[in-house]
């Protein structure tokens, strides 16, 4: 009978090695449903952000419809509850940005009064920027005619060597919708003293519009600004109907989602056209 005991004893390490592996077993995959349920609340909260910065989109969209004027007098924020969560909507005029389309004129050279310009506003990005706005001019230049203008800002990802960082802090000063003309009572700063190089100029006008919109430019004088050739490049009223850049970002639960686009509304259509979507955009 003695013979009997290891093997009883054998048994039992072997019971236990079993229940210790399936512990294991057990406590890895509670580890992984737990995981996997954070991941599916993480991608829960993801999609009604989304949700609620597209819904601040269809906002945007039917709000630029009511209005009665072809300008803005600045750029128009809100903050929008949406069903589970929030959505910071904003909405700014093209025409307060710079045209890259401007750049070649219309003898198919480059325009060096626009490059100058261009050169202003990418000197404040960083040392880069300077590179950048010369890669920019020689990649129009080497556009086909035929190719037309360019069409959307997603056109300067080909520019080969054009760098990354450097273009998303640009691209929030640039646009490819509107005649060209930049309208000064919604210009950003950086625009409006890169477009004029009298800065004291740029810098009236800034005090100016911020105690009421600025009419046609030709009293302009009357209220001590100087008329000069300076000045062709502004225009207060938008020849080609408007265009309207919207930045949605949608919360919700701690999550933020952001989706932008380009509106042109059509009143005489009752819609508005999107012309650009983009999601997680940074501008």
């Amino acid at each position: 009978m003695p013979c009997g005991r290891p093997k009883g004893g054998l048994v039992l390490v072997a019971v236990l090695f079993v229940l210790t592996a399936m512990a294991g077993l057990v406590l890895a995959a509670r580890a992984k449903v737990s995981r996997s349920v954070r991941t599916i609340d993480a991608l829960t909260r993801s999609a009604q952000a989304l949700c609620c910065a597209q819904a601040g989109l269809e906002v945007a969209k039917a709000l630029v419809l009511t209005w009665q004027t072809d300008k803005m007098a600045g750029p128009v924020r809100l903050n929008i509850p949406v069903g589970l969560g929030t959505c910071d909507l904003e909405i700014s005029d093209e025409q307060g940005r710079f045209n890259i389309n401007c750049l070649i004129g219309s003898d198919g050279k480059p325009n060096q009064d626009r490059f100058a310009q261009l050169s202003r506003i990418a000197q404040t990005v960083g040392p880069q920027g300077q590179a950048a706005a010369g890669q920019i001019l020689a990649w129009m230049v080497r556009r086909p005619g035929s190719a037309g203008p360019v069409g959307s800002l997603d056109e300067l990802l080909n520019i080969e060597g054009l760098d990354r960082q450097v273009l998303d802090a640009l691209i929030r000063y640039l646009t490819v919708y509107g005649d060209g003309q930049i309208d000064p009572n919604v210009a950003d700063p950086v625009v409006l003293r890169s477009c004029l190089a009298d800065q004291v100029l740029a810098d009236r006008i800034i005090a100016d519009r911020s105690e009421g919109p600025i009419g046609p430019l030709d009293p302009l004088p009357e209220a001590g600004l100087p008329k000069g050739a300076e000045l062709r490049y502004l225009s207060t009223s938008a020849q080609e109907g408007l265009y309207l850049r919207v930045r949605s970002v949608g919360h919700a639960k701690g999550l933020a989602r952001r989706v932008c686009a380009i509106l042109h509304p059509n009143p005489s259509a009752g819609k508005v056209d999107v012309l650009g979507y983009w999601e997680q955009c940074d501008w």
